[in-house]
């Protein structure tokens, strides 16, 4: 009787704290879906996917000027083709995936605590830190992306210590998905993949080469879809291409011709332009509440040996 009472208790207050950061969330996004001013990128994306998935113009073809990975557009543009090519339904798309999210998240930190009601507070600092919800309610790959990032974190750890080669694959896969929606996600990338590897008890080397597998089934197919230019502009990798240029092993006019169009911030990452200011201003106070939840969530960590390989990706 004491445990059942005790497990409805617990729904309450479950059931209220999500319920909270849900409409908290959705009040905030409904605000920057009908007020957000509009910016470069997102306009970008907002006609290439109406042009790309109308059939008007071939991605990476005929002069088409394009520096982002495709996928991005195609999904866009068939929601624009269902629901019109206006901004706020374009912005909806986003805010959805953003939703989606914030599940996963709440089943994430329930796979590393063990507690439900750190899972839901969880989900409360996800949709309220003000800087996932701006970009969550505009159309761009943002959202998209953060909901994949975090469902291929889910897959690794879901099935921590236990072999599987189907999932080794399966990670493959995500992570060229990943990368086909943002070229920058090949940090992630470099990072999950010897974390995804160290929870493997055995057979590392050849679960590295089923991944690598995974990765090439999807280039090859990619590959088929898109003309060669897609893999020149899969160059524009953020700190790697500078430092490729630096080393001779990529055109000097690639990298000059990108560092002067979109300036230093686009991917020159120069150390000493950066102010403890710009650090505060645009890291810590936008992001302090997924900084404070990610503490908390490494410190109730269940497997203590193994809680950075959880919070790390995160």
């Amino acid at each position: 009787m004491f445990k059942e009472k005790k497990y409805i208790a617990e729904l309450i207050v479950i059931s209220l704290i999500m319920g909270a950061a849900v409409f908290s969330y959705c009040v905030s996004v409904e605000n920057i879906i009908l007020n957000a001013n509009t910016w470069v990128d997102e306009i970008i994306y907002l006609i290439k996917s109406w042009q790309y998935a109308s059939g008007q113009v071939s991605p990476y073809k005929n002069g088409d000027s394009n520096w982002y990975m495709p996928l991005y557009f195609y999904q866009l543009g068939a929601w624009q083709l269902i629901f019109g090519q206006n901004v706020e339904t374009s912005r909806l798309l986003s805010s959805f995936f953003g939703l989606f999210s914030s599940l996963i998240v709440f089943d994430l930190v329930r796979k590393i605590t063990g507690n439900n009601i750190a899972s839901s507070l969880s989900v409360l600092i996800f949709l309220t830190t003000p800087s996932i919800v701006f970009y969550f309610g505009t159309a761009t790959p943002i959202s998209t992306v953060s909901f994949l990032l975090l469902f291929t974190i889910w897959v690794s750890i879901e099935g921590i210590g236990r072999v599987n080669r189907f999932r080794s694959f399966l990670i493959g896969i995500l992570f060229s998905i990943l990368f086909l929606y943002r070229q920058n996600m090949i940090l992630a990338i470099l990072i999950l993949i010897p974390i995804y590897l160290s929870t493997i008890p055995r057979q590392k080397i050849l679960h590295f080469l089923i991944v690598l597998s995974g990765v090439i089934s999807i280039f090859i197919l990619a590959g088929s879809l898109f003309p060669k230019e897609m893999f020149f502009s899969a160059l524009r990798l953020p700190i790697i291409t500078p430092i490729l240029s630096d080393l001779g092993l990529l055109n000097q006019s690639f990298y000059w011709a990108e560092k002067n169009t979109l300036g230093e911030i686009g991917l020159n990452s120069n150390i000493n332009k950066i102010s403890l200011k710009d650090i505060v201003d645009a890291f810590l106070l936008p992001y302090a509440g997924i900084i404070f939840g990610t503490i908390v969530v490494f410190f109730l960590a269940r497997k203590k040996t193994l809680r950075i390989l959880y919070i790390g990706p995160i």
